[in-house]
């Protein structure tokens, strides 16, 4: 019984590369690719609508940004894991990013993005570049330093806190 059980992990093994390094690139990505120019539903133009204001935001902000992962088998390729894998949701995940307005409809939606990569720079390479001169927009505690996405200053006092609690306490 134990001479048949090499063949089969090794044919599974086979499947699984094949899967990560074929089947996604060359199926799953061009799929996606068409499927986002045939289904119209997310306008980045809705940010600009004149009733996309709340009495709290009445000027200048237009939306608010976050990321959410996409929870992925371990790749077997150790780079393409390294690349992945994410403490906070502790596994390899993609991470995709949703904009909403203060209407509630998505006007941004970019990934996949890897698992490693920080919230802000993700912002910084797709979201920021769009934006108007005068626009700002609201993020959570991953974005603290982020130009045009304001956060929570209580999040912000404590991530400064904890920064320099560590700093300080290093040096002791």
């Amino acid at each position: 019984m134990d001479a048949h059980a090499g063949p089969y992990i090794t044919k599974y093994v086979t499947y699984v590369i094949v899967i990560e390094m074929v089947f996604i690139p060359l199926k799953v990505f061009p799929a996606l690719c068409y499927l986002a120019k045939v289904i119209n539903e997310i306008f980045w133009e809705d940010r600009l609508s004149p009733y996309n204001h709340t009495p709290h935001f009445p000027f200048w902000f237009t939306g608010i940004v976050d990321t959410f992962p996409l929870h992925v088998l371990q790749p077997h390729n150790s780079t393409l894991r390294r690349a992945l894998f994410n403490p906070k949701y502790g596994g390899c995940v993609y991470k995709g990013q949703l904009g909403i307005n203060f209407l509630g409809a998505i006007v941004l939606c970019t990934g996949p993005h890897l698992g490693l990569c920080y919230d802000g720079h993700i912002w910084q390479r797709t979201g920021a570049p769009l934006l108007e001169p005068w626009e700002w927009w609201l993020g959570d505690g991953a974005y603290p330093f982020v130009d045009l996405i304001v956060v929570c200053l209580l999040i912000l006092f404590d991530f400064l806190y904890i920064y320099f609690t560590k700093a300080i306490c290093s040096t002791i």
